[in-house]
């Protein structure tokens, strides 16, 4: 899904993702709402918060997800880096073999 069309209610996402209260993003992106009472806008708020607004806000946090979380591969590559460098501690390259043979239950009794 792209940007909301209507511009308002992007920056009613936008604000959501940046940590706003529902409250205060609605009256950011809809400042005519500032004048309302806290109820009203509470209302309109979770009124919004649904259908493609709700589908957007999924897919930003998702995407952040994904961007914060190393892959498996990633995580594996930099234990391999660590083993590999000579200048790292002997204690250090030996604790990153030792998670990646976690990481890949390489100490799991196959007997």
């Amino acid at each position: 899904m792209a940007v909301l069309k209507n511009p308002r209610h992007e920056k009613y996402v936008q604000n959501l993702i940046k940590g706003m209260s529902q409250r205060k993003a609605y009256q950011d992106a809809f400042p005519s709402s500032v004048k309302w009472k806290d109820e009203t806008v509470d209302s309109k708020a979770s009124v919004l918060m649904n259908g493609k607004v709700l589908e957007r806000y999924n897919e930003i946090q998702e995407e952040q997800k994904e961007k914060a979380l190393l892959t498996r591969w990633e995580k594996r590559k930099l234990l391999a880096e660590i083993a590999r460098d000579a200048e790292m501690s002997a204690n250090d390259r030996i604790k990153a073999i030792d998670t990646d043979n976690k990481m890949e239950n390489e100490y799991i009794n196959k007997g």
